[in-house]
């Protein structure tokens, strides 16, 4: 979730993870801005520059994590504090969404410049496309109800596919089912990566779900944690059409 970085949240490094302690005290004085002399925004393009330099077309280069607007609002408010103002103040969410959303484009579009010099296409998560993509998501929307996930995040999603010509969703977890129908529906997904999460049954027991996705249209994108033999379980019970499995 980069752009919490460029927005100016306050980057902790622990031994093995990164996090972002809040900085939005106040809805009433605070408004997203970006600086383009951002060291964090600077260091990204510096890499990203390099890495794919170094590619000389040989190996695929993935853009940064940038994330999503509530997902990146709760870093730099706070999980509980964003989900208290979803109740006692939806409307300086509402406005603090769209300011996000106004700035994404420009994210990618800086770094995707940089990589098409070298490289064909686009890509996110090492999935290729030959248009702009990206592996869309919405971690924080775990905690929402659909009726919410229909005010928050389709509006996002909609706006973001006026952008991307490909859109992914990383749909993460078992708490995430409940907002599948409405993801489904919406023609600006293309395709649908299904994480089962830690300490949830593998991907192999998840068919019903991956059917009901490939049966509006969706292609899928899976992770095979387990070999080759759920990999063949997989490759016998799922279309092959628009089907990716990695393991």
């Amino acid at each position: 979730m980069t752009i919490a970085y460029y927005l100016g949240g306050r980057v902790v490094f622990g031994p093995s993870t990164v996090w972002v302690e809040p900085v939005i005290r106040d809805w009433s004085d605070f408004s997203l801005r970006f600086d383009p002399k951002n060291p964090w925004w600077q260091h990204t393009l510096q890499y990203l520059e390099k890495a794919v330099a170094l590619s000389r077309g040989r190996f695929l280069v993935c853009l940064p994590d940038f994330g999503d607007a509530l997902t990146t609002l709760a870093l730099l408010r706070g999980t509980e504090n964003l989900l208290m103002d979803l109740m006692d103040n939806r409307s300086a969410v509402l406005r603090a969404r769209d300011q996000f959303l106004e700035l994404w484009p420009e994210f990618h579009r800086a770094c995707w410049d940089i990589y098409r010099r070298h490289l064909p296409g686009d890509n996110s998560w090492l999935l290729w496309a030959p248009g702009r993509t990206y592996a869309c998501q919405s971690d924080f929307s775990a905690m929402i109800s659909p009726e919410l996930f229909r005010e928050l995040v389709v509006p996002e999603i909609e706006f973001l596919g006026g952008y991307l010509d490909y859109i992914v969703w990383h749909l993460d977890g078992p708490e995430m089912i409940k907002h599948l129908d409405i993801l489904l529906d919406l023609p600006q997904i293309k395709a649908i990566q299904w994480v089962h999460g830690s300490g949830h049954p593998s991907v192999s027991n998840w068919l019903p779900l991956l059917k009901r996705i490939q049966a509006k249209g969706k292609s899928l994108v899976l992770s095979c944690t387990y070999g080759a033999e759920e990999k063949d379980i997989l490759v016998r019970e799922l279309d092959p059409v628009g089907l990716y499995i990695s393991y």
